[in-house]
């Protein structure tokens, strides 16, 4: 109580006693002593005793908007529910019993092994102080997620702001993962941080962009040393800066453990100077850039150049990148020489059927890709018919994404579709493609167990019904469906029949 009370000054000790008396009985009533310290054990099978009574926890917690869930046996999540305005909230007076109890968790129980919060999370907006006093003397967390989207906290005051960011950054020390990509960190807080990343146990760190150059500089030279960690995102409103970018092509070049990079919202020629690292980094397998500006088509070469020699780099998204149609043939000069990257994701660039065009050309040549992604760029039917051409000479790739082509009910492709075909290109079909791909899956043998499928407004719905009428449903596990305009009632109808008579499906994505 008097740990509860010196950080909650706006309420009386009276109030307080009370609220956290009529807490524990509320608990005694369901056979459960809140006081009682936790029982779990690192590396032994016991179990706490909150795990027999998570409904009566999550009743209360419901409160601050948070709820505690199981997601691995004898270990717990504490989270919060998205979605609730901080506006819409009661008085912090009102929210007493489900601070208190989620203080209590965090401060006594080591079965709460994750921690995931966001900007607008009660426990961080409302009760800062609380939140960290718990925190600080926590030793069973391995991960903290304090980020949802790309708005940073807008705490009531720099010195909460101050107070949570440090709190958390001293408790990455001890952390495997750690999300604070909705935090604005300051010297402190990211000198915590990078002493985490080069001698702690910290393997996956996202972070927001808005950071110093001398800060970032701090950051990095512990990135290159580190001998554990294995994931690095950035992302957030501001963007990653040419400067900074220069920092991480050091830190690529120095590190032997970052396995994955991500970085959103990006400067003029970063993608390049990032790209150009590669050159000399043997330890990156997933490689992420998306939302930037422009790169001078100089800086881009020399960047895609090094793709050239780097055989460790296995997944590729350059997403809206603003890539011209110019960067295609240097990226199918890549699929050629380069028989080790599996996944290229090229969404929503500049490019037209000319840059799909090289990469078409490319396709038969190489034998490691097997996802190419182009969809959200200017294509036109003459990409799909190239597609379909370069998928008839190559048998590894199983899929090429080429999303939403205004098709023609009238078009037809100069070849024959077959199920190879049909199955590993994904692209919202007419009614003609419909029928096609229905046939040959009525003639054919089907090997494809994972199916993406698309089709035009203007696509028939009995072309619709056959299709899935003619899907094996002892063969499909993963279907993934993308609505891509409006969903008429006989489509759905279609679909409905279809998941009533599956025996084998697994997993059922729908996109509207």
């Amino acid at each position: 109580l008097e740990a509860v009370e010196k950080e909650l000054r706006t309420v009386n000790s009276a109030c307080l006693l009370t609220r956290l008396r009529s807490l524990v009985e509320k608990f005694q009533g369901c056979g459960a002593d809140l006081l009682t310290p936790c029982r779990h054990v690192t590396g032994s099978q016991m179990t706490c005793w909150i795990a027999w009574h998570l409904h009566e926890m999550n009743e209360v917690l419901r409160q601050v908007r948070m709820h505690i869930t199981d997601h691995t046996p004898g270990s717990f999540t504490l989270s919060a529910i998205r979605g609730i305005p901080v506006n819409q909230l009661r008085p912090d007076s009102m929210l007493l019993e489900g601070a208190i109890l989620a203080y209590l968790l965090l401060k006594r129980h080591s079965c709460i092994t994750r921690l995931e919060l966001g900007a607008k999370a009660v426990m961080v907006f409302s009760f800062p102080s609380l939140l960290s006093k718990a925190l600080e003397g926590n030793t069973s967390l391995t991960e903290v997620h304090i980020g949802y989207g790309y708005k940073p906290v807008l705490f009531p005051s720099p010195h909460t702001s101050t107070l949570v960011s440090t709190t958390v950054a001293k408790l990455s020390l001890r952390l495997e993962s750690l999300d604070a990509s909705n935090l604005i960190l300051d010297k402190e807080a990211t000198t915590s941080i990078a002493k985490a990343v080069h001698g702690g146990k910290l393997r996956h760190l996202f972070l927001y962009n808005g950071m110093s150059t001398k800060l970032v500089a701090k950051l990095f030279f512990a990135i290159g040393a580190s001998s554990n960690l294995t994931s690095l995102q950035f992302g957030g409103l501001e963007e990653f800066s040419i400067c900074h970018a220069f920092y991480l092509a050091d830190a690529l070049i120095d590190s032997k453990t970052l396995r994955k990079l991500s970085i959103d919202c990006l400067e003029e020629d970063v993608v390049g100077v990032i790209l150009g690292a590669l050159d000399h980094n043997d330890s990156l397998e997933v490689l992420s850039l998306s939302d930037g500006d422009f790169s001078s088509i100089s800086v881009l070469h020399d960047g895609i150049e090094a793709l050239y020699r780097n055989k460790r780099l296995r997944s590729l998204t350059l997403s809206k990148v603003w890539l011209p149609d110019m960067a295609g043939p240097l990226i199918a000069d890549v699929l050629l020489k380069n028989q080790s990257i599996e996944e290229v994701c090229l969404s929503a660039n500049d490019f037209t059927d000319t840059g799909a065009g090289a990469l078409a050309e490319a396709l038969p040549h190489n034998f490691s890709l097997r996802c190419l992604d182009l969809s959200g760029c200017s294509l036109s039917m003459d990409s799909l018919s190239r597609f379909s051409e370069a998928l008839a000479r190559n048998s590894t790739a199983e899929c090429v994404r080429l999303g939403a082509i205004d098709i023609p009910e009238d078009w037809v492709l100069s070849s024959p579709l077959t199920m190879g075909i049909c199955a590993r290109l994904q692209v919202t079909w007419n009614t003609r493609g419909l029928e096609e791909w229905a046939a040959c899956l009525r003639q054919e043998k089907h090997p494809f167990p994972v199916l993406w499928v698309a089709w035009m407004n203007t696509a028939a719905s009995s072309a619709v019904g056959g299709f899935f009428s003619a899907l094996d449903p002892s063969s499909i596990t993963e279907l993934t469906i993308d609505f891509a305009g409006n969903v008429r009632p006989s489509c759905a109808a279609a679909v409905a029949l279809f998941l009533q008579t599956t025996k084998t499906l697994r997993k059922l994505v729908v996109d509207v």
